[in-house]
């Protein structure tokens, strides 16, 4: 066996050290800043910019019937309506369990019996320092309205969870998809929670599930 060359690495990366920095907007849901700052090599980064915000949760919530609910709206940053998990943020001092049990019900009024983390992630550590916080809910039911926002408009629809999974797999590799990342994360970790046969009343899913993973 041939061992792999070592490649050179006289140090090892090191954090920066911060010498000014601005907060240039803030309000209840980010704070931007902008830092200058001075690398281990002396290097003096002039204007970088970072945005702090609340933390994101974001549910995929499974009925009895392993249909998915969905929640479809206007999403103004990129001018599109979209449809995806429901999601949105942790508020300050609230748990990310309880975050994701809100906004279910506030955007689909839905709730579910359990609920399973399933993965956890910065989402851009270039400019954001908020991580998003992804869940599993089985055996969801509708039990009541929405309670939206007045600038909220949403369309709640629940399909089949393999239909769902196909489509936004394919779509997913597609130049132009409009899937969110961390839907997709959250997705995967379903699949991983679904295969690992840890949870029986999941089982169903499971061959289907593997057939479909095993197709091209």
């Amino acid at each position: 066996m041939t061992d792999r060359p070592v490649l050179a690495d006289p140090a090892a990366p090191q954090p920066w050290e911060v010498t000014r920095s601005t907060v240039m907007y803030q309000d209840r849901f980010l704070k931007i800043r902008t830092d200058q700052c001075l690398t281990p090599a002396g290097v003096v980064v002039p204007t970088y910019h970072v945005i702090e915000a609340l933390d994101w949760v974001n549910v995929l919530a499974l009925t009895p019937e392993f249909e998915v609910v969905l929640a479809e709206e206007y999403r103004h940053a990129v001018g599109l309506v979209l449809s995806g998990l429901p999601s949105g943020n942790s508020e300050i001092g609230e748990a990310h369990a309880e975050a994701a049990r809100r906004e279910l019900l506030e955007e689909t009024g839905y709730s579910y019996a359990t609920l399973i983390p399933v993965s956890s992630s910065f989402v851009s550590t270039g400019t954001i320092t908020n991580r998003v916080h992804s869940f599993l809910g089985l055996d969801a039911q509708y039990i009541g309205p929405q309670n939206l926002d007045p600038n909220e408009q949403v369309r709640v629809r629940v399909v089949p969870f393999l239909d769902w999974f196909r489509a936004a797999r394919a779509d997913a590799l597609h130049t132009q998809s409009t899937q969110q990342v961390t839907h997709l994360q959250a997705m995967w970790g379903a699949v991983s929670v679904i295969l690992s046969g840890q949870q029986p009343s999941l089982e169903p899913l499971r061959g289907p599930l593997l057939e479909l993973l095993s197709s091209p």
